[in-house]
């Protein structure tokens, strides 16, 4: 367990981090709530609003946060990737999303004595009671931390960019996606300022696949530009996403960059979503598993191999 304090200029904005480390991924224990008070009060303060007395960061730029929500798969895809894992360590806030991630922090966090055979009987041990916590013992698995998933604090960000009259831009998505759910958006939040695009076609580091998309990912660039928005929802999948913000927010005239995977679709209603009560609890996954069973693979990867390599890995470090 690690705990820093994110500074994210002169005229100090804190936040401060626990942050606890899932495979070399530094993912935070935190709480959706806080989360979003967060983002409200730096968005909403002196040193969050644009004006002629820009806040300015140490480096001399204008401060930026560079937001991405960590599930099991991308720590998986994390472990495999050393570059990929530098850049969700350069992240002011990785979000946990899925109940996975938190046992997986809870699992690490608890302390066994330095023995050999009873330090491996104990880690056993605790592994059975986070996993039998899941279904009955919640209130304690979800005590120093919850899951943060990514669509719904897009969805209540949404609601805040209204009330705030912050202005949001939807990066990303299949043909057609992010047009259809800033429709959606707009039908629900009449007085929403948004704006959107598909963006450029990108391999799997980031880049834009060829010539053509660069010049695309050029246009899409001075389009966000132009808009300004105070945040930037970037639904690229991981880890294109990721890589591309990473690589680009220090030119964008955006507040917050924010990796959302497929939350477009969800929104858009091209994928039938979980009810808001599921996706809290955790278990989206299972949702998943009944609404769209051809994702068996990557609820595998999730649900059985992601959990045998934090309970490997703990026993190979203790």
């Amino acid at each position: 367990m690690v705990r820093k304090a994110l500074e994210t200029g002169q005229k100090t904005t804190r936040i401060d981090r626990e942050i606890v480390p899932i495979l070399g991924v530094p993912v935070d224990s935190t709480t959706k709530r806080r989360v979003l008070r967060f983002l409200e009060d730096f968005l909403s303060s002196p040193s969050g609003r644009r004006s002629k007395n820009a806040f300015q960061a140490q480096n001399g730029r204008e401060a930026k946060l560079f937001v991405t929500t960590p599930n099991p798969e991308i720590v998986n895809l994390a472990l495999k990737e050393p570059l990929f894992r530098q850049v969700l360590g350069h992240a002011h806030l990785n979000l946990p999303d899925g109940i996975g991630i938190i046992m997986a922090q809870r699992f690490l966090k608890m302390q066994v004595p330095k023995f050999p055979v009873v330090t491996q009987l104990a880690i056993l041990c605790i592994g059975i009671w986070v996993g039998i916590s899941a279904v009955i013992n919640r209130k304690w698995l979800f005590a120093s931390g919850e899951t943060v998933p990514g669509r719904l604090i897009f969805e209540d960000l949404v609601k805040l960019a209204e009330k705030n009259r912050w202005k949001i831009f939807l990066l990303g998505g299949k043909l057609g996606v992010a047009g259809k759910a800033v429709r959606k958006l707009l039908g629900e939040n009449g007085e929403l300022q948004v704006d959107f695009s598909e963006g450029p076609l990108l391999g799997m580091d980031g880049s834009p696949r060829d010539s053509g998309q660069a010049q695309i990912e050029r246009e899409t660039i001075a389009k966000i530009n132009a808009f300004s928005p105070d945040i930037l929802f970037v639904g690229f999948g991981a880890p294109k996403q990721e890589y591309w913000l990473k690589r680009n927010l220090p030119r964008l005239h955006t507040r917050v960059g924010m990796v959302v995977g497929g939350t477009f679709d969800s929104i858009a209603g091209t994928v039938i979503s979980a009810p808001r009560w599921i996706t809290e609890s955790g278990f989206e996954w299972g949702w998943r598993l009944v609404t769209q069973p051809w994702r068996l693979p990557r609820i595998f990867n999730a649900v059985i191999v992601f959990p045998l390599k934090v309970f490997t890995w703990r026993l190979k470090n203790d």
